[in-house]
């Protein structure tokens, strides 16, 4: 049994004992610490007086271990993306488990219901779920208290607040390094959330680090899909600090492995980024002709609506660079499309990027107001710089044309300073 220490402490509490309480006369109250922490098994003798202490039939003992057994089977199909039978357990079981009186049990199942929900394509679920729990971390295991930072990560990540997710990341490897183990494929997974985030925030060495770890389980456990995604994420961090050959190598190595499993929206997400790296060096042909492959290959796998909204965005961004307006006008008009059916919750942010740049490129009245009142503020209270920097850039280009030079100077500052932290554009 895996997890005699949360049954033990769970029964404990219900008892309205302490530590010291249950342990008196048995063993001491730093061991029967451990053992509810499930870091030490008790023998079969301090075990059976520990039950009779605290009037655990054996019956009882079994049946949590069985269900949360069941439950870890399922997180790690949630966790593989083995959705199929994910969605066939929470479907048969739901039930079952919600009506639980074991509260070991419940935590398992709530918790892992609403990660269930944020991977399944089910964002807007899996955060109403996620906010609908209440714990108090104090109250946790050291096991439970892995699970809650990591899902709390994910938590944060879908709601695109991503240092509230980096620390929650890094909470569950705190207690994975000092205090638990787990499987593997579990521990690369947590690195590979560890890589991404810290991309998402522009901490490219950290997104190095982290995802060249889990990279290095992956191969040893042979998990070819996230090897590829695992090149493709270096070759974004290397993209950015203009590491080009570095980051060239690890596009080619995630084209590889992706053509080999048919993997067309990792495909996409190729091209996408290396059309970046042909921004990145002047050549506008090559990156739109690099970002309309990227849209093409999402058209052939059939993915929702919403995930074409990045590569619109960037069409879009790097016509208005060419000063290309009509074609800038035809893609803001499909992306708009697009994103009135979309109900993710980043569907704001294209909502402001598409208004942004529509309100400029149409000289529209309220321009200037739009991005001092709606555009800037978001993006600075998500903390995503390169945005702020770009809309502070053309809010300077804005007004150097009406002649404004003091406020066109200020913003050209404004977009610089952040320019030299953030180098944005790729895609995740």
């Amino acid at each position: 049994m895996d997890n005699i220490g949360d049954i033990v402490k769970y029964y404990r509490v219900l008892e309205g004992m302490t530590q010291e309480e249950l342990a008196k006369g048995i063993i001491s109250s730093s061991y029967l610490s451990k053992i509810e922490n499930n870091l030490d098994k008790p023998s079969t003798e301090v075990l059976s007086l520990l039950k009779e202490r605290l009037n655990i039939k054996d019956e009882m003992f079994i049946s949590n271990q069985t269900l949360v057994g069941e439950l870890m089977d399922w997180y790690k199909d949630i966790t593989t993306k083995n959705f199929a039978d994910a969605e066939a357990f929470y479907d048969n079981n739901k039930q079952r488990f919600n009506v639980t009186t074991d509260l070991t049990t419940l935590f398992y199942f709530k918790i892992f219901e609403a990660y269930y929900f944020l991977l399944n394509s089910r964002t807007e679920d899996g955060i109403q779920y996620f906010e609908e729990l209440q714990y108090d971390i104090d109250s946790l295991n050291d096991k439970q208290s892995y699970f809650y930072y990591r899902i709390s990560g994910y938590y944060y990540f879908f709601h695109s607040y991503f240092s509230f997710a980096l620390d929650s990341f890094k909470k569950a490897e705190r207690v994975l390094n000092e205090t638990i183990n787990v499987e593997e494929w579990d521990v690369a997974e947590l690195y590979y959330m560890l890589g991404m985030t810290s991309s998402r925030l522009r901490l490219e060495q950290q997104a190095i680090y982290f995802t060249t770890k889990a990279l290095e389980v992956y191969k040893n456990i042979y998990n070819l899909s996230r090897l590829a995604e695992c090149h493709l994420l270096l070759g974004i961090s290397y993209g950015r600090t203009d590491f080009f050959d570095f980051a060239e190598n690890n596009y080619l190595k995630a084209k590889k492995i992706a053509d080999s499993l048919d993997y067309k929206i990792l495909l996409s997400k190729v091209h996408h980024n290396m059309a970046y790296l042909n921004i990145k060096k002047g050549e506008s042909e090559e990156a739109i002709r690099g970002l309309k492959s990227s849209y093409y290959y999402k058209l052939d796998c059939n993915v929702q609506e919403q995930e074409f909204l990045p590569t619109i965005f960037s069409l879009i961004n790097e016509y208005l660079r060419i000063s290309d307006i009509e074609n800038c006008r035809i893609w803001i008009n499909e992306g708009m499309k697009i994103n009135e059916n979309n109900s993710v919750v980043l569907s704001l942010d294209y909502d402001i990027h598409f208004n942004t740049i529509n309100k400029y490129i149409n000289q529209s009245d309220d321009f200037e107001e739009y991005c001092l009142t709606t555009t800037i503020p978001h993006f600075k209270e998500k903390n995503k710089d390169e945005y702020t920097a770009r809309y502070s850039h053309l809010l300077g280009v804005f007004y150097e044309n009406i002649n404004k030079y003091k406020q066109a100077s200020m913003k050209y500052k404004e977009s610089l300073f952040l320019l030299n932290k953030n180098l944005g554009g790729f895609l995740l």
